[in-house]
């Protein structure tokens, strides 16, 4: 288990990603297609953030591998490392959603910035959904999501990049967070895809790359 680092401040990048999602967004994916209602969002969220590892064949193709995860599992008590640095994006975006289904299994909407960008439609679905478990005084229960097909869809720059990737989730429980009674079974999704819009800091040689807008973009026709 490695210590979570220090990432740019939120609000401080916030403003540079914000500015350049406005000019660039709309050219580079299809836009965020959060649900308004906290709950829906919450599935949505939840739906999205759970991960398993991945791996990368010779050919470039990235697939699933199922836990441990280098000892860390979504049932641990403390937050799983983020190395989110780097060109490795299939890496990136295992650990932001692994990291976001632990944040599932142990609510706590304050880190929810050390993935998101602060004030971004993505931060503030994904914070809203959270705080709804605190406010129930539920979390959740149940196997990572398989996340796999990672790919670069777009870069517009060094700092700027969207990410495809394709999310396996398999069905787990709500439960009460004092009793661990079950509230809520959820039967899961089949395979779907996602495109994740990236920024780190341009002024911040080590800075780690942070999700400024995602967008579901359907289940895969079988």
């Amino acid at each position: 288990m490695g210590i979570v680092p220090a990432v740019p401040s939120g609000r401080r990048l916030g403003a540079w990603a914000l500015s350049a999602g406005l000019i660039l967004g709309a050219a580079a994916c299809s836009g965020e297609s959060e649900a308004a209602d906290p709950a829906d969002e919450a599935t949505t969220t939840t739906a999205a953030d759970r991960t398993t590892t991945t791996t990368t064949d010779a050919t470039g193709t990235t697939s699933s591998t199922s836990l441990p995860r280098d000892g860390e599992t979504l049932d641990l008590p403390t937050p799983p490392a983020l190395r989110t640095g780097g060109e490795d994006f299939a890496s990136i975006i295992d650990q932001m959603v692994f990291y976001i289904g632990w944040v599932y299994h142990h609510p706590d909407p304050a880190l929810v910035s050390n993935v998101y960008v602060e004030n971004s439609p993505a931060w503030t679905a994904s914070r809203q959904g959270v705080q709804d478990y605190v406010d129930r005084g539920v979390k959740d229960q149940g196997e990572p999501t398989a996340v796999s097909n990672v790919k670069v869809l777009s870069t517009i720059d060094a700092n700027h990049v969207v990410v495809y990737a394709v999310f396996t989730v398999p069905p787990y429980d709500v439960v009460d967070a004092g009793t661990g009674a079950v509230v809520e079974h959820r039967p899961g999704r089949p395979p779907a895809g996602w495109s994740y819009e990236l920024v780190r800091d341009p002024n911040d040689p080590n800075a780690h790359w942070l999700v400024l807008n995602r967008s579901d973009l359907g289940e895969l026709s079988q």
